[in-house]
This record gives C-alpha cells, sequence and structure tokens, in this order.
C-alpha cells in the first residue's frame, strides 16, 4: 500500500513540475522582495561587511508580504487533490484512499518546495554579499538598532524585537516551521473546501485564510485577532514577554497549526471516502 502511496505522489510531484503555477509563485515572491533586497546590498556594499542569511524572518514583519506569500500558496494549491483525466485510471487501478493518500505526498513535498523558494530566493540579491557564519552578523544588527533610533534609510527593515529575543538559528528555524504548517494549512483548507463543498470555494476558503492578518490591524486593540490570523503569527516578533500575556504562546500556535491540518485533511478524506463518484463533480 505505502509503495503505491508513494507511486501516485511521485506521479503527482512530475505533474507539478509540467504545470507553472508554482514557478509563477517563485516569481512573484522572488520579484517581491527584490527591492528590499537590493537595499541590504546597497547597505552592505556601503559598510563594507557582508550580510548573514538569516533574513527571512523579517520579511513577515509586513503584512502585505504574508499576504503575498498565502496568495503564492494558494496559487500552488487552487487544484487539490488535483484531479486529472489520469485520475479516474489511477483510482480504479488502486482505489479512492491509496490516491487519496497519494495525493496528500504530494501535496506535503510541494509545500515544502514552496516554503524552500520563498525562504531561499531572497538570498540570490545578496551573491557576492554573503557570509555564512552563525549570528546575525554586523548589517543586520546594526539595522535592528537603526529601526529604533532612526537614521539609516533603507527599504529593508530588521526588527529589534527578534534580534534581541531570538538567536538567528532559532528565529530561522521557527519561522520556518510557521511559514511550512501555514502553507500546508492553506493548502488543506482548499483541500477541505474543494471536496466537501464545491471546487471554487477552495480557493474562497484559502483567500479568506490570506486575508486574515488584516484584522490584526482593524481590530488591534483586541488580542483575540492574533487568536484567529494563522498567517499573523510568521511576524516572530508577537512572541515576545514585552508583548503583553494576552498574546498567543508559540505552543498554541503550533497546535493549531498541526491540528487545523489534521482537520482538514481527515474531513477531506472522509468525505471522499462516503460521497459516491464525488471526483465527476471536478470534471
Amino acid at each position: 500500500m505505502f509503495r503505491e502511496i508513494g507511486k501516485v505522489g511521485r506521479i503527482g510531484i512530475s505533474q507539478t513540475f509540467r504545470e507553472p503555477r508554482l514557478y509563477l509563485a517563485w516569481c512573484l515572491w522572488g520579484l517581491s522582495v527584490g527591492p528590499q533586497m537590493n537595499s541590504l546590498r546597497e547597505v552592505s556594499a556601503a559598510a563594507g561587511y557582508a550580510v548573514h542569511p538569516y533574513v527571512l524572518p523579517f520579511f513577515f514583519q509586513n503584512i502585505f508580504m504574508v499576504v503575498l506569500m498565502a496568495m503564492g500558496a494558494l496559487m500552488v494549491f487552487c487544484d487539490v487533490p488535483g484531479v486529472t483525466e489520469n485520475s479516474y485510471y489511477q483510482i480504479v487501478r488502486c482505489g479512492r484512499r491509496v490516491w487519496f493518500w497519494g495525493q496528500m505526498v504530494r501535496m506535503l513535498l510541494v509545500g515544502f518546495l514552496y516554503t524552500a523558494g520563498v525562504a531561499l530566493l531572497p538570498l540570490l540579491y545578496l551573491l557576492g554579499h554573503l557570509e555564512w557564519k552563525a549570528g546575525w552578523g554586523k548589517i543586520l544588527g546594526s539595522l535592528a538598532q537603526m529601526s529604533v533610533v532612526g537614521g539609516v534609510e533603507s527599504h529593508f527593515r530588521a526588527s529589534y524585537r527578534i534580534i534581541a529575543s531570538f538567536s538567528s538559528g532559532e528565529a530561522m528555524v521557527l519561522v520556518c516551521l510557521i511559514l511550512y504548517l501555514n502553507v500546508l494549512l492553506i493548502g488543506s483548507l482548499t483541500l477541505f473546501g474543494n471536496i466537501l463543498i464545491s471546487k471554487s470555494m477552495g480557493a474562497v476558503l484559502g483567500a479568506a485564510m490570506a486575508f486574515l492578518p488584516y484584522l490584526t490591524i482593524r481590530l488591534s486593540d483586541l488580542n483575540l485577532a492574533y487568536y484567529i490570523a494563522p498567517l499573523a503569527w510568521l511576524d516572530l516578533g508577537l512572541f515576545q514577554p514585552f508583548m503583553g500575556s494576552g498574546m498567543p504562546t508559540l505552543p498554541y500556535v503550533f497546535a493549531v497549526l498541526i491540528g487545523g491540518n489534521l482537520l482538514c485533511i481527515m474531513a477531506a478524506y472522509f468525505g471522499i471516502m462516503k460521497k459516491d463518484m464525488v471526483l465527476q463533480n471536478y470534471h
């Protein structure tokens, strides 16, 4: 069974590589971070110091960048569970159960690839100005301090709250895990809508999740907004002691993200197993 699931997953991955959506999502993100990274490169050149590669946590202080990343993930996952003409042959041959879990393997791997692209593409702008060492480094550390007192003109904003509270390794591990789980949650929520409601509703639910972080602006006086906007948790500055005890904690964040993914996937699984000829709704 596991071999068949893996085979279905590999077929799905090859299909993903033949389609343009993943590449377009990467391009969208890569172009969007360009102004910030070019500015950081200029600061590095002027100061004469290389930049350490731990820049990802700082992008998600900007809600626009959070939403942009989420819309890229939605572009990648808008058609899950990926029903094609070839899918009917696979389902007849191996059964719905094997086919469904094969699609979940595909979703896990594609989500990882998209997350890796989001993390690594900004570094392409810094080639020649990168220094692969532990620690935040002089450039990011100085920009973080200047963000408090002012004095440096740069499109790139480093957060002193993050640098003061996390090591570079801790921040990168946390933000990559939260990013990956959020990307998967967009895929799982889209899967849930596509199977249990209608194919178009998956994208609607995914888009609704993508724009939830704006509640943290509109309802900034209510900490409740931060509890229901998973993408807002990409800003590691929320998890600092001086933000107040009413903010989400990291255990809460991981429990909700993991639990949300499992609930959506299991609901979609039981939905696709119970409904007769449910796959015809996609064709």
